[in-house]
């Protein structure tokens, strides 16, 4: 992002636990940004180190979805059970998506965490 958008839209979101970046990206889009794909980009992955640090990941990243829902509103209407399931092609898939699940039901459980009880106002 340029800077000035960047400081317009009012940068990251402190309070996300996951998908700042995602939360990011859905702000600039509304102010008319474009996001454009660069095939010749390349990306940096940090890969986990052990399948529990994977699935607590996955947890996480469950928890970070229901907050961008929480903050845009429904943005999951489009996806279908059978549709996600088909893509599951291995074990580890339908477990990442399980642990996922848990940490999107653990938000709604819980009705929030430490970050967005902030007084901290959002972008």
């Amino acid at each position: 992002y340029r800077t000035d958008l960047f400081r317009r839209i009012g940068g990251f979101d402190a309070r996300f636990v996951t998908a700042e970046d995602i939360d990011l990206n859905l702000r600039a889009v509304r102010t008319g940004a474009q996001i454009l794909y660069d095939p010749k980009a390349i990306v940096f992955h940090r890969v986990r180190p052990t399948v529990l640090r994977f699935l607590y990941q996955a947890f996480w990243n469950g928890y970070g979805r229901k907050q961008l829902t929480e903050k845009h509103g429904t943005l999951w209407g489009h996806y279908r059970v059978r549709r996600l399931l088909r893509n599951q092609h291995s074990v580890l898939a339908i477990f990442r998506m399980a642990a996922a699940l848990v940490g999107y039901m653990t938000r709604v459980a819980t009705g929030g965490d430490r970050r967005l009880d902030r007084t901290t106002p959002a972008p």
